[in-house]
């Protein structure tokens, strides 16, 4: 990105809460979608695996299947055991980490853009209601085995599905934040110089 925009976005904070809510919200839907996609295909990989170890039977003395379970499916069950947890720190951290930067760039604000915000926060509202429709449709669409959504990833799968909720709510913890907790810095660090 172009210094002269960031440095503008950071002093007039025009729209930062608003970005980074619609960042969130297409960011979780596709993490979470293409993260399902992923552990679907690394089953269909584990099932062809293992019907391809029935078929070839033994190599050199060892059994296929047996070796197969001995070595890579147990990384391929790892996976499938974390995927969940990993994806919901994920979420959480990126509303974390928009906190955080609110919080910071809060600092350098001169201007309050409140109403800008508010707008964009309704704006990220509209399109995570979409976005969880269309990820509702998608799961019980029969494309992809819905399991894979709602037995190994099913509580990242319930953010999304809560969307409509969380966006909102991160939106005003980082309009908060930023706004008010970063005016009592700023009175704090001037009562701190004499003024």
């Amino acid at each position: 990105m172009d210094k002269k925009f960031l440095t503008r976005l950071k002093r007039d904070k025009k729209g930062l809460t608003g970005l980074m809510l619609i960042a969130y919200v297409f960011m979780s839907f596709f993490g979470i979608l293409f993260l399902g996609i992923g552990l679907y295909s690394l089953g269909l990989f584990d099932d062809t695996m293992l019907e391809l170890g029935e078929m070839i039977g033994n190599i050199s003395g060892q059994n296929f299947t047996q070796a197969y379970e001995n070595t890579t499916q147990q990384g391929v069950n790892a996976i499938f055991s974390i995927a969940d947890v990993v994806a919901t720190l994920l979420l959480l951290g990126l509303a974390l980490v928009m906190i955080f930067v609110g919080y910071q760039w809060g600092d350098e604000s001169k201007r309050l853009w409140v109403i800008a915000d508010i707008l964009f926060i309704v704006g990220a509202f509209i399109i995570a209601v979409y976005l969880q429709i269309y990820f509702v449709e998608f799961v019980s669409g029969g494309i992809i085995d819905e399991t894979v959504y709602t037995e190994t990833l099913a509580t990242s799968s319930g953010l999304i599905a809560r969307l409509p909720f969380l966006v909102p709510t991160i939106g005003m913890l980082i309009m908060i934040v930023t706004y008010g907790l970063s005016r009592k810095k700023q009175q704090a660090a001037f009562s701190d110089l004499g003024y």
